[in-house]
């Protein structure tokens, strides 16, 4: 809270930077101060996100979530059927892609690593990831790397 305070200007509000050049993924960033990055799920959170009202009194805030635009867009555009029917039917879509990569029955079976590494297949697929990149963050070879790209 206090070093939001040191970023409040003499017109009484925080201006914030964003910049797409700033991450590896090219995902949009915040910066000078980061407000993307306050968080949601703590009461101090919820009551920092208070304080940003918009200036005028008939004009709104609007915050969205993408949850999990990339891999939906990737679903789209490539029109890949598992994708495409885990997002349909809700499914959490790590847990989906471990079970198919790793040939996985039951979503219960798919434990924590599992899923970390359905993860970075995932996000590594849809940033371009190598098989050479993908082998060095599992620690597998890379042959079984190009097949889970594949």
């Amino acid at each position: 809270v206090v070093g939001l305070q040191d970023w409040i200007l003499d017109d009484g509000k925080i201006h914030t930077r964003y910049v797409q050049d700033l991450t590896q993924t090219g995902r949009l960033s915040s910066v000078d101060p980061n407000l993307q990055n306050i968080p949601v799920r703590l009461e101090q959170g919820r009551l920092i996100r208070k304080a940003f009202v918009p200036e005028w009194e008939d004009s709104v805030l609007l915050s969205s979530d993408y949850s999990q635009i990339e891999l939906r867009v990737l679903a789209h555009i490539s029109k890949d059927e598992h994708l495409i029917k885990a997002f349909q039917e809700g499914a959490d879509i790590h847990t989906s892609t471990a079970m198919r990569v790793f040939g996985i029955e039951h979503p219960e079976d798919v434990t924590p690593n599992d899923r970390r590494n359905a993860k970075a297949v995932n996000f590594g697929v849809v940033y371009g990831i190598s098989d050479f990149g993908l082998s060095n963050n599992l620690g597998i070879s890379r042959k079984e790397a190009k097949a889970y790209i594949d």
